[in-house]
């Protein structure tokens, strides 16, 4: 079966507003067949920040590696929930 999030790395930053912690976030992509990661590579797919100007150092890591970031809203809309 096919997920989501199927083949796909995130790393996420910030608050969980829209999931209760990070296990329910992690568990959420583990069954859309996605993986949860704690730091930005170049297997990352997306990096879910509401801060999308910030000058965190994932931020930085996905600016310089082009990869998308994407709001937790925007996660919900393009993944789910």
């Amino acid at each position: 079966m096919q997920g989501r999030c199927a083949s796909l790395t995130f790393v996420i930053t910030g608050d969980l507003l829209q999931f209760r912690n990070m296990d329910e976030f992690e568990a959420y992509v583990d069954v859309q067949r996605g993986h949860v990661a704690g730091s930005v590579s170049r297997k990352t797919a997306f990096l879910i920040n509401n801060d999308q100007n910030s000058a965190s150092s994932k931020n930085q890591k996905a600016m310089e590696l082009g990869i998308p970031i994407l709001s937790k809203d925007e996660f919900i809309q393009r993944f789910g929930k």
